[in-house]
């Protein structure tokens, strides 16, 4: 009859024991436990078999074939892996704006610069060769060390012409070599930007004293690597050294070339270090330059990467908080905190409420943390930045829910 709820007559058969909640009890203990609990990481057979003998972590047996559905119900790959870097820079977005900017600027003489450090020479004991079918390259998997080689590249952002140099080492002697060389390549009275990370040489006294007789201005010495940077960012003079965010390389343009070189070059490098030299050399003025060169169409704005942040903090703190170390929660704490006052409403109200009972629940912990610190100045930095938290939560986008005493 109309109106009436449509119900299933009783069926035939045993009665579901692999329901809804069995899944989710499978699925939690297989992606969220370790078959050595410290290390070590599920097979489906593996888990099978330990269940099969220990019922009791589920409440019943589970087949190979039945784990493998329930992940695959989730669109689960715990298989899988890469390597990722988190973000934990307090002041990541200013910085990582301030890049984005400066590509939006196209000024023809920014250049972005990194250096790809010890790539190791190998010398296969035999020549590569194919299977008897020839579908595929056979390599040899012994070989020979025959020493390093570094790579520094300067790309123009313009055009994507670039100048690479191979060195034996990434001194600051040896940057400020190459980086001279490339100040003197173009117009002394044209304005050149470089868009660099933070490794030590790019910031130190040395490199300081080369731009400003690059530039022909004076440099007081600074005594902290900030006002160095600073320094070094200043437009009032011919050079201007735009930092990336700590842990924001790949902000920096010249990593897809790098890619590149990596995959056309590289990959199969001779087996001396001048032949790898020279085929640096090649590749980059020869090939590159002459026929692949193009600007690239920079299109990442950031948009979405806020919540991404929050939400991967929270979901740290809510799955493997007894796992991370103080001086990572402190700088991840600060983030939140700068995120909270100047990016708030690029964060959803549910993800803040979520990071702030997160951050209730771990309470206790930070300050075992804490209390277990033995260095002297990490654990003066975390107390600080725990206090700035807990005033942080109450009012703004953290106070949400705030439960802290």
């Amino acid at each position: 009859m109309a109106g009436e709820l449509l119900v299933d007559r009783e069926r035939s058969g045993r009665p579901v024991v692999l329901n809804e909640q069995v899944a989710s009890r499978v699925v939690s203990w297989y992606l969220q436990s370790k078959p050595l609990d410290t290390c070590g990481q599920w097979t489906l057979r593996w888990a099978a078999c330990r269940l099969e003998q220990d019922t009791e972590v589920v409440g019943t047996k589970v087949s190979k074939s039945s784990i493998h559905r329930m992940v695959q119900s989730h669109r689960l790959k715990p298989h899988l892996q890469k390597y990722f870097l988190h973000i934990t820079d307090p002041d990541f977005f200013p910085k990582m704006e301030h890049i984005l900017d400066v590509y939006r600027r196209k000024l023809p003489y920014l250049f972005c610069f990194d250096e790809c450090p010890g790539i190791q020479v190998l010398q296969r004991h035999v020549p590569r060769t194919r299977s008897a079918g020839k579908a595929v390259v056979l390599e040899e998997s012994h070989y020979s060390r025959r020493g390093t080689v570094d790579v520094m590249a300067f790309l123009q952002v313009s055009n994507g012409n670039v100048i690479a140099r191979t060195t034996s080492n990434h001194t600051a002697e040896s940057f400020g070599a190459v980086f001279e060389e490339h100040v003197r390549a173009w117009p002394a009275d044209e304005q050149l930007h470089y868009i660099m990370d933070n490794l030590s040489t790019h910031c130190n006294h040395q490199f300081c004293k080369l731009v400003a007789r690059l530039s022909h201005t004076e440099y007081h010495e600074a005594p902290t690597v900030a006002q160095r940077r600073e320094w070094l960012g200043r437009e009032d003079k011919r050079i201007v050294i735009h930092f990336t965010p700590y842990h924001g390389s790949w902000l920096n343009m010249v990593e897809i070339w790098f890619s590149i070189l990596r995959a056309k070059c590289l990959n199969h490098c001779p087996g001396t270090a001048q032949l790898l030299r020279d085929a640096v050399e090649r590749f980059t003025v020869a090939e590159w330059n002459a026929y692949l060169a193009h600007e690239f169409e920079w299109k990442y704005t950031g948009e979405g990467l806020h919540e991404k942040v929050v939400v991967r903090f929270t979901g740290l703190l809510w799955n493997h908080h007894t796992e991370l170390r103080l001086p990572f929660l402190t700088k991840h704490i600060l983030l939140m905190l700068n995120m909270a006052r100047d990016y708030g409403e690029c964060v959803s109200t549910q993800a803040w409420e979520n990071l702030a009972l997160a951050i209730e629940s771990r309470w206790d912990y930070f300050g075992e943390l804490v209390n277990n610190e033995t260095r002297p100045k990490v654990r003066s930095t975390a107390e600080e930045t725990l206090n700035r938290l807990l005033a942080g939560m109450s009012n703004g986008p953290l106070s949400y829910q705030r439960k802290v005493a």
